[in-house]
């Protein structure tokens, strides 16, 4: 995945993420990506959570994160 842009990172984290929980979404899986500039805007997307009831984790590989979100 390529890296957002600021204005995608400040959309997903004031538009998108609070619409999201008002429909349930609760959990997150990040999948660590090896392009620094990808790993720092979904870090920027992760911990801008407004104090939203909200829970990411990062995880290695694509198997790792489906365990962790069908718990």
């Amino acid at each position: 995945m390529r890296s957002f842009t600021a204005a995608e990172q400040q959309w997903v984290a004031h538009k998108w993420l609070p619409r999201a929980v008002e429909g349930g979404y609760r959990r997150g899986a990040v999948v660590v990506s090896p392009n620094v500039l990808v790993r720092l805007a979904t870090a920027y997307v992760t911990t801008n959570v407004q104090g939203l009831p909200l829970v990411y984790r990062s995880f290695d590989s694509e198997a790792e994160a489906v365990r962790w979100l069908l718990q």
